[in-house]
């Protein structure tokens, strides 16, 4: 591992660009990136996705040795100028052989504010490198051969697999695997088995799954055992006797009460034996873990209409199937299993004079907008009445009743609800339908704030607008005379796009206008448009003077 930190360093900036190549191009294999040769790495690229007159996405490798200094930074800053000068790109990612220390990255992270309105800058450094060539090992092996142990490729000539083919390989796997449960199945028939291995997931954990009887996990695989011949076990059952000591008696009386699974540690359990025929006497060391999970019967689901609130301003939902998650000698839990935004869950409690519990654990990434929404109203009649209430669709009976006590929403909720219901008018404004996205992107963020300002008729400090203009013989003389004069700005579209969360959205006629804007690099700007051939598309970056202010045409009502 350090070893590939020292050598990755020591790489010159040819070599360093060409690994930045390979790893790219496995990382995003369907993107189309090219690598640039010559001295186009004075132009600010490397390497790019997409067509470079079209916003692309770019790359540049610098091979920084010696960490990230007062020269590295003016490096870094004069590519990216020369980049965007040239190329204009829609995101622009810096590859270093190294990592920036504390200080380099705040200056980093300036850089990224000071350019945001322009460019998405992004880091690839060092460290993130590494992390690529562990996982991609033919890459690592053809530019850093030797720099490790490789523990594959030794296991792989003691099993005598090396010059196997993947599909020679395959087969060989699957009959080894075939052979393993067979084995199994030879020490005990009654029972049908699972194997399964974690690879590059990480250790096995064991899950439950219906109908299994026990998983045994040695954190590489896990051997996950299934009733096959019901008659027999019922007959003879294998059996599993231990003594339960110290914390982890109150864990079993949890276990049986309440129905809630327990995992038993080494220091809590002694004198471990089973009969279990597949499995080895367990040693009982520090790293041994019992999960016991209790059995639940085969419950009919039971289908529910659920109402939130009383009177007018009650939330009801149609459908809500209800299904024991655990059954104690105290209490059983209901939980839904629709798919919804939210899971509900009920804790019925089997002595007198105990309330239902009521619990909602919300999950709306995903989901769409109108039914977050929905869930998001129903959240807030709750807090105003807190009545809830359970019928069953057969019988149309209220079987369970209750009342939900909600503390108040926080910051982050009120900013969430507020993001809501900017998307639901977006939806409505535009005929577009979102779900709930796990993460926004700094895109994401601007194009929201650029729709509800079309939609608001709302201005927005705007740093720079960038176009994009065609040259033709009507406009080659009157261009530079309008760009050197001072004015107002007015820009219509006919009918632009925006990008929201992978949603192409047609805005529609609008406009955006400005008190005054001036142009970018004036001469720069002059000097390309008269170079430009009569039908080439000339880059052109107003800097307005002011806020600039959004707005969309008249929605014409259909005829």
């Amino acid at each position: 591992m350090n070893s590939l930190y020292q050598r990755l360093k020591e790489l010159d900036p040819d070599t360093f660009q060409k690994l930045c190549f390979h790893i790219l191009r496995a990382r995003y294999p369907r993107a189309g990136i090219r690598s640039v040769g010559g001295g186009a790495g004075d132009e600010g690229l490397d390497q790019f996705a997409g067509e470079l007159d079209n916003a692309p996405v770019i790359w540049q490798c610098k091979s920084f040795s010696g960490g990230v200094g007062k020269s590295q930074k003016q490096q870094i800053r004069e590519s990216l100028d020369r980049a965007l000068n040239r190329f204009s790109p829609k995101k622009r990612i810096m590859c270093l052989s190294t990592d920036m220390d504390s200080k380099a990255h705040r200056w980093f992270q300036q850089l990224q504010r000071t350019y945001r309105d322009r460019v998405q800058i992004e880091l690839f450094q060092g460290s993130e490198i590494v992390d690529e060539l562990l996982y991609y090992r033919t890459i690592r092996n053809e530019f850093f051969p030797g720099a490790g142990i490789d523990v594959v490729e030794l296991k792989r000539l003691a099993m005598r697999t090396a010059e196997l083919t993947p599909e020679e390989l395959e087969n060989v796997t699957e009959a080894n695997a075939e052979s393993f449960i067979e084995k199994l199945k030879e020490r005990d028939a009654r029972f049908n088995y699972q194997l399964v291995f974690g690879g590059d997931q990480g250790p096995i954990q064991p899950t439950p799954q219906p109908g299994m009887i026990v998983s045994i996990a040695d954190g590489k695989k896990a051997i996950n055992v299934y009733a096959r011949d019901h008659e027999a076990l019922a007959a003879d059952p294998p059996q599993l006797t231990l003594t339960i000591k110290g914390s982890g008696v109150s864990k079993f009386e949890s276990l049986v009460k309440h129905g809630i699974p327990q995992e038993f540690l080494a220091s809590e359990l002694e004198n471990v034996a089973t009969d279990f025929a597949f499995i080895r006497p367990p040693k009982v060391t520090d790293g041994f873990k019992l999960i016991v999970l209790p059995r639940l019967p085969n419950a009919k689901t039971i289908k529910s209409r659920m109402t939130l609130g009383s009177g007018p301003d009650a939330i009801e939902y149609s459908l809500l199937e209800l299904e024991p998650a655990r059954i104690g000698t105290d209490e059983i839990e209901l939980m839904s299993k629709s798919k919804l935004p939210f899971t509900l869950s009920v804790v019925i409690s089997l002595k007198e004079g105990r309330a239902p519990g009521w619990k909602f654990s919300t999950h709306c990434v995903g989901h769409k907008v109108r039914d977050v929404r929905k869930f998001l109203r129903a959240l807030a009649v709750i807090r105003s009445s807190g009545q809830v209430s359970l019928y069953d669709l057969e019988t149309e009976a209220e079987f369970l009743h209750g009342r939900l006590v909600l503390s108040s929403p926080t910051k982050d909720d009120t900013v969430f609800r507020e993001f809501i219901e900017d998307l639901s008018a977006i939806e409505s404004r535009f005929n577009v339908s979102f779900s709930v996205p796990s993460t926004l992107s700094d895109d994401d963020l601007q194009t929201l704030s650029y729709l509800k300002a079309y939609m608001n008729g709302e201005s927005l400090p705007i740093n720079n607008i960038g176009i994009r203009l065609i040259k033709s013989e009507q406009n080659k003389d009157t261009v530079p005379k309008l760009l050197t004069g001072p004015g107002t700005l007015f820009l219509r579209n006919e009918n632009p796009q925006a990008e929201l969360f992978g949603t192409i959205i047609n805005v529609g006629p609008s406009t955006i206008s400005a008190e005054g804007s001036q142009v970018n690099d004036l001469e720069a700007t002059l000097s390309l448009f008269e170079a430009a051939a009569i039908g080439q598309a000339v880059p052109i970056v107003f800097e307005p003077v002011g806020p600039v202010k959004f707005s969309l045409a008249p929605k014409t009502a259909n005829p």
